[in-house]
Order: structure tokens, then sequence, then C-alpha cells
């Protein structure tokens, strides 16, 4: 029983571990930067969620198509997202995986691990990979009838057609810079756990290394941070952290 407990309370650390750094990824000018100019560039909301998360991973954020935030004012539809979206979590636990909704629209979760530990996801999606017809848009109106969900046909049947439609081969482009972005999260998400480990960046200890060793010298900050390879603006940003 006492192994038990040990092992839930573990877990129940790890997790919360891996949303402060999650949090401090959001938080962060890579992906805040990314994340702007990849809704510029390709319309479709990004957006970081933990590896157990009850929310709409899209909701409010740029690049939500006006179908989904309908749909996401009522409960049965709302519920209806959550499941695809925990389905394509529950997927993604290797690599990334793509998954289409009861309304024909698709989510991808790309996940950011730190060897074997899982941090979280990567997420963008609620397009169509192919156009929407007719008669999709009529099941569509039949099962939001069965949920009584359906106040306006008109504005509902404009919103769905103005979804944006995303060839499989461009979309598949589109989450490979996912892909590129989650292996550089994963190299941060490093850092940040050896600084909660340690209480500093391996990169801040070695520039205080080197300004110990080259104090006689005339140091100036671009020299420091290139030792570090990176650029003035972040190594003074997370030196001042």
């Amino acid at each position: 029983m006492n192994k038990g407990i040990n092992n839930s309370t573990a877990s129940a650390r790890t997790g919360n571990e891996s949303k402060e750094v999650l949090r401090a990824l959001a938080d962060s000018d890579v992906f805040g930067d990314f994340a702007r100019d990849f809704t510029r560039m390709t319309g479709l909301p990004v957006s970081l969620t933990p590896v157990e998360s009850w929310g709409l991973a899209h909701q409010s954020l740029p690049g939500q198509p006006p179908f989904c935030s309908a749909l996401s004012q009522h409960s049965p539809a709302c519920a209806a997202c959550l499941q695809a979206q925990r389905m394509v979590a529950d997927q993604a636990s290797d690599s990334a995986r793509t998954v289409e909704c009861m309304h024909g629209l698709c989510e991808t979760a790309v996940p950011i691990r730190v060897g074997e530990r899982m941090v979280g996801f990567i997420r963008t999606g609620q397009v169509f990979r192919h156009k929407p017809t007719p008669e999709s848009f009529r099941r569509v109106l039949n099962r939001l009838a069965q949920w009584g969900v359906v106040s306006n046909v008109g504005g509902l049947r404009k919103a769905y057609f103005a979804t944006r439609v995303c060839p499989p081969a461009w979309y598949r482009s589109a989450v490979g810079l996912l892909h590129l972005l989650a292996r550089h999260l994963s190299h941060q998400s490093n850092e940040i756990m050896l600084r909660q480990a340690h209480g500093e960046l391996p990169r801040i200890a070695r520039a205080k290394q080197f300004i110990e060793t080259h104090i006689d010298e005339r140091l100036t900050l671009d020299r420091v941070a290139r030792e570090n390879h990176t650029s003035q603006f972040y190594f003074c940003k997370q030196f001042k952290q």
C-alpha cells in the first residue's frame, strides 16, 4: 500500500513539474514568436497543452475557425471536441498524430519529450483536409439537432463552409514545422528541468565560470554571449532571470 502511495505521489510531482516546464515554454519568446508567425503564415491555431488536459486546446486563440468557436459554447459539442483532442493525445505518445473529429475537422498533437519523459503537446488543427459538402453539413446538422444545440442554421452553415480547407500534403508540411519546434522546445525543456533541479541554467553557470576565468580581461556582453552560442538579447534576459 505504501508503495502505491509513493508511486502516486511521485507521479503527481512529475506531473506538476511538467506543467511548470510547459508554462515556462509557453511564456518564452521562442514559442510566442513562432506561434504568432505560424498562425500568420498558415492560418492555423497553435497551442501548448499538458499531458493531462481537460480544456479546449484552441479556445479563443488566433486561427480558431468561427464554426469551432460557435460549437464550443454548447456542452455536448464541447464534450465531442474534448473527446477528439483526448483521442489524438492518447495516440501521440511517440510521434505526431492527426485524427478527425466527428464533424470532419482534423486535430493534431506533436509530443514534446525530454528523454523518456513526456512534457506536453504542441497542438494545431480545426481545419478540413478535404472540401466539405452539403451532405456532410446535413449530417452535422442532424447530429447537432439530436444534441439540441442548433439555433442559427444560416450562421452555422456560413461558418462551416468558411472553415479552412488544407490539402493533406500542405497540412503535413505545416505539421513538419511543428516537429522542428518540438525538438527545439525539448532542448529548452531539458534546460528548464536542470534549472529546477539545480537552481541555475547550465549556460549561466558556464558564463559565470568564463567571467571568473577571464576576470582580468576586457569582457563585453557580446563576447560572453558568443561563448555560450546565443544572442546578446537572449543571454541577457536569461542571465537577469
